[in-house]
């Protein structure tokens, strides 16, 4: 199955304004997010990419280059499953409601993976793509939750304070006035005394742990590892490679690794070894090589203490003021 060529450039079908959600009387659509999210600076990595993409996928179409039917169909569940769409009837209802097909959506997944089939370089000054295909695009992209929600914690909070611009087409004039507020309000909610407030409730999860991590071809050698480790002092790599198995290291705040690991590793010392997991492929050992606490003065700490309090305050004003009109929640 290959990419239809005549989408890259034209639709037949005439675009209607689709609502996305509604404020009071006024509803805003696709179309005012897109414009939004173009305004604010937003859409130009996104525009960027697709253009290349199709270019390398009609490069693969003519080299006769079609990715695998398996691999469209892998690509079609994950994008299902991440909607919580569990039947294809739910998918096609999900679909119809934003004015496309199964066909827009096999469409959109084979050109991803055919223009992955291609090994050179696209040019950087890629065509921009069709209006009609950006919209389509953007609806089936994992970005547009996010840019819908960008719009409407803006206008939450512009409703909030009566103070949101009269209806009617938008224009950067409006864009503008609410990104000003928008920017204010954010201002606010993070001052220093407002972030040190949330890093004492947000300790745990942004602790610094630095892991070790080696999977062993079965339960019995990942008891031998940690055995190894904790009676000859040895550590997890040195082990993992004398018994030719693959380790690596990694750091990342203790809240985003897997709420079993979070366990073991708040009541573990650096050098400690959590008993084996078992999965289908093996057993996973981990040992916890250091642990820090979170300061305010690590920018990646206060980048997620930021976006929580931005979080909690425009969802609370999202909640009173937005009615959504279009489910665009992701799945995680």
């Amino acid at each position: 199955m290959s990419a239809d060529p005549a989408i890259f450039n034209t639709d037949p079908r005439e675009w209607v304004p689709l609502p996305v959600f509604r404020t009071g009387e006024r509803t805003f659509s696709v179309d005012d997010i897109l414009a939004a999210t173009a305004w604010r600076g937003d859409l130009t990595a996104f525009n960027t990419t697709l253009a290349q993409r199709l270019v390398s996928a009609q490069a693969a179409e003519a080299a006769g280059l079609e990715p695998e039917p398996a691999a469209v169909e892998k690509a079609l569940e994950d994008f299902r499953y991440a909607r919580d769409l569990v039947s294809a009837e739910e998918c096609e209802r999900w679909l119809a409601l934003r004015g496309l097909t199964f066909a827009d959506l096999t469409t959109s997944v084979t050109c991803r993976l055919q223009a992955e089939l291609v090994e050179e370089e696209t040019p950087e000054e890629a065509p921009p793509p069709a209006a009609a295909l950006l919209r389509t695009e953007a609806l089936l992209a994992d970005e547009f939750t996010d840019w819908a929600r960008q719009l409407a914690w803006r206008v939450a909070l512009a409703r909030s304070g009566n103070a949101l611009p009269p209806g009617g087409t938008a224009s950067e004039t409006v864009w503008a006035e609410l990104e000003d507020r928008f920017a204010a309000a954010c201002a606010r909610l993070t001052e220093p005394a407002r972030r040190q407030r949330e890093l004492g409730t947000q300790r745990l999860p942004l602790l610094q742990t630095e892991i070790a991590m080696a999977e062993f071809g079965a339960e019995s050698a990942a008891r031998e590892a940690c055995l190894c480790v904790r009676e000859d002092g040895d550590t997890l790599t040195a082990v993992a490679e004398t018994h030719g198995f693959i380790s690596r290291t990694m750091t990342a705040f203790l809240g985003e690794l897997p709420e079993d690991w979070q366990r073991g590793l708040l009541g573990a010392s650096p050098g400690d070894v959590l008993p084996p997991w078992v999965g289908p492929s093996g057993a996973l050992v981990v040992q916890l090589l250091h642990r820090r606490e979170p300061s305010l003065d690590e920018a990646a700490v206060t980048e997620r203490l930021d976006a929580a309090l931005r979080r909690q305050h425009f969802g609370e004003l999202e909640t009173r003021h937005i009615r959504w009109l279009l489910n665009v929640d992701l799945e995680t």
